[in-house]
């Protein structure tokens, strides 16, 4: 018998921590997308850094669409700035 390899991937929820407008996320999401969405419409767009960093502009005021692109999926969550 031939049997195939069989690859898992077990997804965990996505956690990010802000502190105005840094947004800190676990440093293995390094060089993913962000993008900040109001209606419907990316604001600003940047990738993670290699300390799991992103910082937002000072000019972006009230709730955004926080955008997250890791592979294939992408993940949304809201934030206040």
């Amino acid at each position: 018998h031939s049997y195939g390899k069989i690859h898992i991937v077990i997804k965990l929820p996505i956690y990010a921590f802000q502190d105005g407008n840094l947004l800190i996320f676990d440093a293995c999401l390094e060089g993913a997308n962000i993008d900040v969405v109001s209606d419907e419409m990316a604001v600003f767009s940047t990738q993670i850094d290699e300390n799991g960093c992103v910082e937002l502009p000072e000019s972006l005021e009230g709730e955004f669409e926080l955008r997250l692109y890791v592979g294939e999926n992408v993940f949304s969550g809201w934030i206040e700035l």
